[in-house]
């Protein structure tokens, strides 16, 4: 299942933290296009080589989404991958409204 981040970065911003975050964590090698990232992970998994693309689509000329999802590999490792790696990496370029900001500070 996909998962979708809302984002008023630019394209370039969301592309750089992506590789950033590959390149920090060691694991992963990345193919870049202009609308599109995939992370192939470089160790075998319970299933395989964790392979991740990441898409993102303009929905306005300042408001993207982002949206992640699992090509190939274990969903258990996504799913840690997705908590552990990506959402701290993106946590600064990922839009939240005031309501959702304040439900978390509550």
């Amino acid at each position: 299942m996909p998962l979708p981040l809302p984002t008023a970065q630019p394209t370039s911003s969301v592309i750089s933290t992506l590789e950033e975050m590959a390149a920090k964590s060691g694991n992963f090698s990345v193919k870049k296009s202009e609308l599109m990232v995939r992370l192939q992970g470089n160790e075998c998994g319970r299933k395989g080589k964790l392979a991740i693309e990441v898409e993102i689509f303009t929905v306005t000329p300042s408001f993207l989404v982002v949206e992640v999802k699992k090509n190939y590999g274990d969903t258990l490792e996504y799913n840690q991958f997705c908590s552990k790696e990506l959402r701290p990496a993106l946590k600064d370029i990922v839009w939240t409204s005031q309501a959702d900001s304040s439900a978390l500070l509550a």
